[in-house]
């Protein structure tokens, strides 16, 4: 009889809970800046770059006049209001392009925006946006042979410190790729993050796109040899202390040592989060999700979670400092043979460090039972 009281109460006290939520009333739903179907004025939404820990939310909306575009804009919007956060000048016709990607804990939000000098187009520039403001500051540069740089800011830390790429040129005509790029937090001036080797030209590609609190960046960059042969992209960290690159983990590449993979995320343990191309005795298998730890060996999350699941992870784009990882997977519900895998969005969070360790332990444990 207690355990049914037990149960009866549980069930009133979820019941209640349930009701008295009902009562408070449906949850409050705060927009970006509006449209107006009937001037055709005002902004239609495009992508969301980031929401801060007290609800300011920033991202990116196509703005009309009259039912014409006049460009994408930086938005920001929260439970006090929305609005168009600023660019670098306009075009003789109010023409510019801007986006917001990321906002830290306090409300600084990073981007880009176009530039104009007196109506006249002058390049693209990493851009901020500081808390309780909607000025758009310019961010510095590596280096500056052209009048036009190029430049945008991925991501920034609770301490203000941003990371993204610029464009870097050899001279006033010779375009030598994009670099990853820090911005400490006065943004005045780009440090320049290492790489994994140029074309004979010196030729590369690379981006900086995640940033934790102890200022350690991830991304992605070209790898050549050392005799400038081109090996494909792989995932790169870069600890707050210096500039080097430091190459993550592969699952493997093909026979000419070729493979493609990018870090997406990473938490304040340090702990990186993407997707890498996995070879079997040099054939494709496939793009797999993985993770890695501060020894930057790459972990295929599928080799954690039941083969018979249905599930492939590809990719993961997103970590929490619990250990939270969430990206796109292919499901198959029924196996082959039956109905096709479709894409599928997923979330799971992997073991503390001694946890896996244990795990490791114990698929060892079972391997010797079933061989011995």
């Amino acid at each position: 009889m207690k355990c049914r009281a037990i149960i009866f109460c549980a069930w009133m006290g979820v019941m209640l809970a349930v009701a008295s939520l009902a009562q408070a009333g449906s949850l409050a739903v705060y927009g970006a800046p509006s449209y107006n179907p009937v001037t055709g004025n005002g902004y239609m939404s495009v992508s969301v770059g980031g929401v801060s820990d007290t609800g300011v939310a920033v991202g990116s909306a196509i703005y009309y006049v009259g039912g014409s575009s006049q460009g994408t804009r930086a938005v920001q919007w929260s439970a006090s209001g929305a609005t168009e956060l600023g660019g670098l000048g306009t075009r003789s016709d109010g023409w510019w392009n801007s986006e917001a990607y990321a906002i830290n804990a306090s409300g600084t939000a990073v981007g880009y925006s176009q530039a104009y000098d007196d109506g006249e187009y002058a390049g693209v520039y990493g851009a901020r946006w500081n808390a309780g403001g909607t000025a758009a500051t310019e961010l510095g540069y590596i280096d500056r042979y052209v009048e036009k740089p190029g430049g945008w800011a991925t991501a920034v830390n609770n301490n203000n410190v941003a990371v993204g790429y610029v464009d870097k040129y050899f001279d006033a005509d010779y375009l030598i790729g994009h670099r990853a790029v820090r911005w400490d937090a006065s943004g005045t001036a780009a440090t320049e993050l290492g790489n994994l080797g140029t074309t004979a030209s010196g030729v590369t590609q690379g981006q900086a796109v995640a940033i934790n609190a102890a200022g350690t960046a991830v991304g992605q960059m070209e790898k050549y040899d050392i005799a400038h042969n081109d090996k494909g992209t792989r995932a790169v960290r870069w600890d707050a202390a210096g500039t080097d690159a430091t190459e993550l983990g592969i699952l493997g590449t093909d026979g000419n040592g070729w493979t493609d993979a990018a870090a997406e995320a990473i938490n304040t343990a340090g702990i990186a989060v993407g997707w890498a191309n996995e070879y079997l005795a040099g054939s494709l298998v496939g793009t797999r999700a993985v993770y890695w730890g501060s020894n930057g060996v790459a972990v295929d999350l599928n080799t954690l979670i039941d083969p018979n699941s249905g599930w492939t992870l590809e990719k993961a784009t997103a970590v929490s400092d619990t250990g939270w990882i969430a990206g796109i997977g292919l499901y198959d519900p029924d196996g082959a043979g039956g109905a096709d895998a479709y894409e599928r969005l997923f979330s799971l969070q992997i073991p503390e460090p001694a946890s896996m360790v244990l795990l490791a332990l114990g698929g060892l444990a079972l391997l010797k039972r079933r061989h011995g």
